[in-house]
């Protein structure tokens, strides 16, 4: 039979690549000649990567050979900015550094929606289940076989033994988890049997205090037991020292929406944007280089502006959406010629809204701070912090997009669109997608529906004429010591 990942691959991705580099070729060289004179990136081990090396992955030997499909989109990235270029080898790389680390004993666990501050700590790699399902995709650099819902995905990836999980933490009785859909889905499968710590959340307790004792309880328990699976032992101190880091790298994340949301002109595209702050959930297994270059992009960003970089190709006007959704994004729609840029993503920006507490009982910062608190709370509270970023991003447009088979975001999609439309007066559109939000919207009617969709912003804004009027951006607290996300 013929292989047909092999002719996928040698068609379609590897042509992408050639493609790219073909038509970009003064372009690449005058990125790189910029790139080379940086310093390179250090990782806690203190091995050290240098320019020339990050580079040739990227462009020369591995990323071509192994993973061709990260070209397409390659056009959305900035590559004279020198953060954005040691951002992409973080990214892509990271599923040939999890596997060399799995291969040297090192735990790896299937957080899901969990901080990913305590696994550092306990000598672990963590991976939040959507971005396992994509290292999924990168090392087949093919169309997956599974489009279920997004805790279905790296289930896949792990019953494929495409990732080599060692433990899964699973949060349940929150919204986007009433059932532990990822677990049961690989023991459904019957192939694969590790260990699973579900994280129990009383439904409607909120912040009562009997509540957070027992989350902190449930918590540390889950902590003892990846601790001994891993040959390490629960050191409170060595937790706030990584939070102290996840704060450090929570507040580069939000900088970044900050200067897509306050600029006049976005500079980021929608690949770009999209891929850099839903990173900020996983940092690439080496905390502080992603740090590093969050913090880097940040302030690059602020010289593309002043250079006329912008994130749409002959729009100075574009209009600006808003996404919202858990796990959905809309860089394959939402391209740098369509004349929009997105200013904010929901999901990916819940869990850099505001920082840990780096004083006191580390798991009971963890527990209050947790990205969780969101999907615990009434669906009009949730839907007001929406509310919030579409108004200071200055937002034009609402897509709120969910997952094939996610019941709950199905169900919520009308709640939270009402609310947004009744509270900020604009434009919302509901979108379904499949797991990966590419192949099966991108050339079909999901596309054509969000084409649609922009046309109607673009006239609206025309008629109403110029960009709307700028708002102040309230910002998270991430200096006061006992800050806890709002």
């Amino acid at each position: 039979m013929p292989d047909h990942k092999k002719q996928y691959k040698d068609k379609v991705l590897t042509k992408a690549y050639e493609d790219f580099v073909n038509e970009n070729r003064e372009y690449l060289e005058k990125a790189r000649n910029i790139f080379l004179k940086e310093k390179g990136l250090t990782f806690r081990d203190g091995t050290y990567l240098s320019p020339e090396y990050i580079w040739d992955w990227i462009f020369v030997k591995d990323a071509p050979e192994k993973y061709p499909n990260i070209f397409i989109g390659f056009q959305g990235y900035d590559l004279e900015s020198p953060s954005v270029v040691k951002f992409i080898y973080l990214y892509y790389s990271f599923y040939d550094r999890l596997i060399a680390a799995s291969d040297n004993g090192v735990l790896i666990v299937n957080r899901k929606e969990t901080i990913p501050d305590m696994f550092y700590a306990l000598g672990s790699i963590p991976i939040r289940g959507g971005a396992g399902a994509a290292l999924r995709h990168q090392s087949l650099s093919v169309v997956p076989d599974n489009f279920e819902a997004c805790g279905a995905g790296s289930a896949w990836a792990w019953k494929d033994n495409r990732i080599p999980f060692g433990a899964q933490v699973v949060p349940t009785g929150v919204h986007c988890y009433d059932t532990p859909n990822n677990a049961l889905a690989v023991h459904r499968a019957g192939k694969v049997d590790i260990p699973i710590f579900y994280l129990d959340n009383p439904i409607g307790s909120g912040d009562a205090e009997w509540a957070i004792n027992y989350r902190v309880k449930t918590l540390r328990r889950a902590a003892e037991e990846i601790a001994r699976l891993n040959g390490a032992t629960v050191d409170d101190e060595r937790l706030r020292r990584e939070i102290i880091i996840g704060n450090k790298v929570r507040k580069a994340v939000w900088r970044i929406y900050e200067v897509q949301a306050e600029s006049d002109q976005p500079p980021f595209t929608a690949h770009e944007f999209e891929t850099i702050i839903h990173a900020g959930h996983n940092w690439a297994g080496e905390p502080e280089a992603f740090q590093e270059v969050l913090e880097g992009i940040a302030v690059e960003a602020k010289d593309r502006q002043s250079h006329k970089v912008h994130g749409t190709v002959n729009h100075k006007n574009p209009v600006r959406i808003f996404v919202g959704g858990a796990c959905t994004h809309f860089r394959p729609l939402i391209g740098h010629t369509s004349g929009a840029v997105p200013v904010g993503v929901e999901w990916f920006l819940v869990p850099s809204h505001g920082s840990l507490n780096e004083e006191g009982d580390p798991f009971r910062a963890l527990v209050e701070g947790s990205p969780l608190k969101s999907l615990t709370v009434p669906l009009e509270e949730h839907a007001d912090w929406i509310v919030d970023r579409i108004k200071e991003s200055r937002a034009e447009g609402f897509i709120y997009g969910y997952k094939w088979g996610c019941n709950f975001a199905s169900s919520a999609a009308h709640v939270i669109t009402d609310v947004v439309k009744k509270k900020t007066g604009i434009p919302t559109l509901i979108m379904e997608t499949d797991f990966i939000a590419k192949q099966a919207n991108e050339s079909g009617g999901g596309l054509t529906r969000v084409e649609a969709f922009i046309e109607i912003l673009k006239q609206n804004k025309r008629q109403k004429g110029g960009a709307p009027e700028k708002r102040h951006i309230k910002k998270p607290n991430y200096n006061a010591a006992h800050a806890v996300v709002e």
